[in-house]
């Protein structure tokens, strides 16, 4: 068994591998939500927002912690077994990725709806189908980011 790092936060427990690599997320029981406390954020998206698959994955925030240096893989297009994934969460108020965060592999927050999304400078990578078929309020890259290889972004507009 490797050497795991354990963030806790008000989104819940965060535990990475020693390389920074998120393995595993815990929602906080202060941080879950009903799909109907995100109504007035996401309904401009149509009906798809409240999907049967997002049932238990509605929350108020993400904020991932500093020291998280990657999310998923990268190896493929696809997600491979065992890497974590936040598809399909509706997330109403805030994520926060932290500088710290170099990598976001395939497919990780496929499906997902959420609000203001920033990549910080940091970032190098985001993975193929990274946020396919995402609803996200808001994207906003900052001016000084590297480029980007396989972004697939997808709006329900």
């Amino acid at each position: 068994m490797e050497n795991q790092v354990i963030y806790e936060n008000e989104s819940g427990i965060f535990i990475c591998n020693e390389d920074g690599v998120l393995l595993r997320y815990e929602c906080s029981p202060q941080n879950r939500l009903e799909l109907d406390d995100c109504e007035e954020r996401f309904r401009f998206f149509g009906q798809d927002w409240q999907h049967e698959n997002r049932k238990d994955k509605a929350i108020r925030k993400l904020v991932i912690p500093s020291g998280v240096k990657q999310l998923g893989s990268c190896s493929s297009a696809c997600r491979k077994m065992g890497d974590i994934s936040f598809e399909h969460y509706v997330v109403r108020d805030e994520i926060v990725l932290p500088d710290s965060l170099k990598i976001i592999g395939a497919a990780v927050f496929q499906r997902a709806m959420l609000p203001e999304v920033k990549f910080s400078s940091s970032l190098s990578v985001i993975g193929a189908t990274s946020f396919f078929h995402a609803g996200i309020s808001r994207l906003i890259f900052c001016s000084d980011i590297k480029p980007i290889y396989g972004i697939y972004y997808s709006s329900h507009e």
